[in-house]
């Protein structure tokens, strides 16, 4: 796997590319699923939201 992509002039890490796709593909499924059943998706982004800070949170404090 290639650390840096280097795009023209552009140079793209690919691990926080990837991070930064990961999430969105998971939000789109989470948002399908609230809609199929019939929840607000407000209320899914604010749990994905706080998951998502948690989660570094405590990651990082579990690195240290």
């Amino acid at each position: 796997m290639y650390p840096i992509l280097n795009i023209g002039p552009a140079i793209i890490p690919t691990a926080p590319l990837l991070l930064i796709i990961g999430l969105y593909l998971s939000l789109s499924v989470v948002e399908r699923a609230a809609k199929m059943l019939g929840l607000a998706a407000v209320q899914i982004y604010e749990v994905c939201a706080n998951a998502l800070i948690a989660g570094f949170l405590l990651a990082r404090l579990a690195f240290v």
